[in-house]
């Protein structure tokens, strides 16, 4: 997850990651194999794995999203938009509507509003056609094109947002339409000629890494001195 985190440093609307572990003591006084042994929360892939009764196993419990406000960097494009409090643009996909922080937008050849990866976003009145010399953004997200207001821009937010799995180009898709369906952000401000940089910090991220690396290293020689012990102890007893 840190080397993913620092490889999207750079990426604007990025949220970063981290994982979750959580710690599995099996029954007392058993042996069994395969996915029996299993708590219902653990992916059925693992039953390759073998369970002893004398041991914790760790495994990922969830990978979670920081969705804590990035800083601003001003661009000084009247198409680029940031959102400096709560909430999502909304862009129309051939999927259904996806949600993201990154306001990287521009015009397609049609004069249609669009992000980067050339997705209509959506304001309040649908897809939103831009025709005009001069482009204003307010504060609210209202668009003025030629100084008249053609739509706003629709800004929306969840009351569970773990329901929110990325799905690449820093947009999300909401898995729980029902139980958490998306509402009105209620506090936000939209600044034009801006872009809300990635909430990654590099220094701490490389740091993390460091410090797995030298753990992954730890047990790495761990293990080749359990490893030498063994053969010597064969050696030894073979000789006896």
């Amino acid at each position: 997850m840190s080397s993913n985190n620092i490889a999207n440093v750079n990426t604007s609307g990025y949220k970063k990651d981290s994982v979750a572990f959580r710690d599995w003591l099996p029954p007392y006084g058993t042996e069994t194999y395969g996915p029996r042994t299993f708590p219902p929360f653990l992916p059925v892939q693992w039953s390759s794995l073998i369970f002893k009764d004398d041991k914790l196993y760790p495994y990922t419990d969830e990978v979670r999203t920081d969705f804590s406000q990035g800083s601003m960097e001003a661009t000084q494009n009247p198409l680029d938009v940031a959102i400096e409090g709560s909430g999502f643009f909304v862009v129309e996909t051939p999927n259904g509507p996806r949600y993201t922080r990154d306001g990287n937008f521009k015009l397609n050849k049609d004069h249609v509003l669009v992000n980067s990866q050339g997705l209509p976003v959506l304001g309040e009145k649908g897809p939103m056609k831009i025709e005009g010399e001069s482009v204003t953004v307010s504060r609210e997200g209202a668009v003025i094109v030629d100084q008249r207001e053609v739509d706003k821009l629709k800004v929306v937010q969840f009351s569970k947002l773990y329901t929110l799995k990325k799905i690449g180009d820093s947009m999300f898709q909401n898995d729980d339409p029902t139980g958490n369906p998306a509402g009105p952000a209620p506090q936000y401000t939209v600044r034009q000629g801006f872009l809300e940089l990635a909430n990654v910090n590099p220094i701490k991220e490389m740091m993390h890494v460091i410090e797995l690396m030298r753990a992954y290293d730890t047990q790495q020689r761990a293990i080749t001195t359990q490893d030498q012990i063994n053969g010597r102890a064969v050696s030894d007893i073979a000789r006896i």
